[in-house]
């Protein structure tokens, strides 16, 4: 038994051994390969990109097979960038970059050959720079737990972001959004750090590049604000005789810990001409804070005599 188990970690061994001899040699030996790297364009100080660039290039290359597998490794890492500032422009603000220019942009592994890029040449359009503060817009999915709700909107810090590209660009931009976020069975407040949209990262730069939201999520509760005093703004010159009752109760849904705190003073109850119904009955209207919902008054109906 102890023959067979050592005969076994030998096989084993050679196994492995020959692995690693048969990688050694396939990786030593020269490979031609496509790997698709990021780009990017840096703008003189005074300028900014009117045209579109693609994120990424894909250049063709020759190298051992380890030379390749460090530039695969090195292409999510590393920013291939392009600097405009280095080249002439055709027309005063249109470059037109040529496939040797982008090729030198490229960042590659000692040893290895550049031997060809896609897209193999660009013609990019520059302007002037401009610089606009825009509010930003939270893209957000967020689902409570039973019995839960989220209260008020979600606060955003900073509330406003800075854009800095082409004023033709930046100009038609009236709001910046948000990565979507997505919060399930939400049963309390949450704190989190969402990334800014870099839809036109190749056209303007975003700073911050992330925000803070912040959400209040409180249990579900009704309650009863009793003595709310009606009021009665008339349309015309008219005089109120009577309005029964002339305060009500007002039943209101919202969180656990902002209701706790809610008092009469707080709200409203509006009647006017254009509220009236048939035989001087009214339905009024409640002024809330916007922390709840109301969801009724007692009673729904009032009676009011008016007098020309």
């Amino acid at each position: 038994m102890a023959a067979r188990r050592r005969n076994v970690g030998i096989l084993v061994f050679c196994i492995v051994l020959a692995t690693l001899l048969w990688g050694y040699v396939t990786l030593t030996r020269t490979y031609e390969d496509y790997i698709s790297v990021r780009f990017a364009v840096i703008t003189p100080t005074s300028s900014a990109l009117l045209s579109t660039v693609p994120d990424r290039v894909t250049v063709r290359i020759r190298g051992t097979g380890w030379q390749l597998l460090n530039m695969r490794l090195m292409a999510n890492a590393n920013m291939n960038a392009l600097d405009l500032s280095t080249l002439k422009p055709d027309d005063g603000m249109t470059y037109h970059v040529a496939k040797a220019d982008i090729l030198r942009a490229v960042v590659t592994t000692p040893g290895t050959q550049l031997l060809d890029v896609s897209p193999a040449s660009l013609t990019l359009a520059t302007g002037d720079v401009a610089v606009r503060r825009v509010p930003i817009r939270l893209r957000a999915a967020i689902a409570c737990r039973d019995g839960f709700m989220t209260v008020g909107e979600p606060e955003l810090e900073p509330a406003t972001v800075s854009l800095r590209g082409s004023a033709s660009v930046i100009n038609k931009i009236t709001s910046w959004p948000t990565e979507r976020l997505v919060l399930e069975d939400q049963h309390s407040g949450t704190d989190v750090t969402v990334a800014l949209s870099d839809s036109l990262s190749t056209l303007l730069s975003v700073s911050p590049a992330t925000v803070r939201v912040r959400t209040d999520v409180q249990q579900i509760a009704d309650l009863v604000v009793d003595g709310i005093p009606v009021e009665y703004t008339p349309s015309q010159r008219r005089t109120v005789v009577r309005i029964r009752p002339s305060r009500l109760s007002v039943v209101v849904r919202g969180g656990v810990k902002d209701l706790s705190s809610m008092t009469p003073q707080q709200f409203r109850a509006v009647i006017d001409d254009s509220m009236m119904l048939r035989g001087g009955m009214c339905r009024p209207r409640i002024q809330a804070p916007p922390t709840v919902t109301v969801v009724g008054t007692i009673p729904s109906i009032l009676n009011v005599s008016v007098s020309d």
